[in-house]
């Protein structure tokens, strides 16, 4: 499997920087999202989109955060990178 540079750990710091700003909507808002991507043979992130959960205006941060994300170290299958399918859940908790 694909891992985010640094692993699970990093990955999960990583999103706690995120700014996500709240407004009015946001207030007392709670979710949970599946975002899938492909991680390809060198560690790019393509592919992404909201795969499981409501689609709401609060989760375009999550996408774009994503697409920012730095390479990953790429999937392997029989010791060759290959692209790989991710899917993240991520939990939203506005109050």
């Amino acid at each position: 499997m694909p891992e985010y540079p640094g692993g699970f750990a990093e990955m999960m710091s990583y999103f706690l920087k995120v700014n996500i700003s709240t407004t009015k909507e946001s207030i007392h808002y709670f979710g949970k999202i599946y975002l899938g991507f492909i991680v390809t043979k060198d560690g790019s992130i393509t592919g992404i989109r909201l795969i499981k959960g409501e689609k709401h205006e609060l989760n375009r941060p999550y996408l774009e955060a994503v697409s920012k994300m730095p390479k990953w170290k790429p999937g392997k299958l029989n010791g060759k990178n290959v692209n790989t399918l991710f899917i993240l859940p991520v939990q939203i908790h506005f109050q």
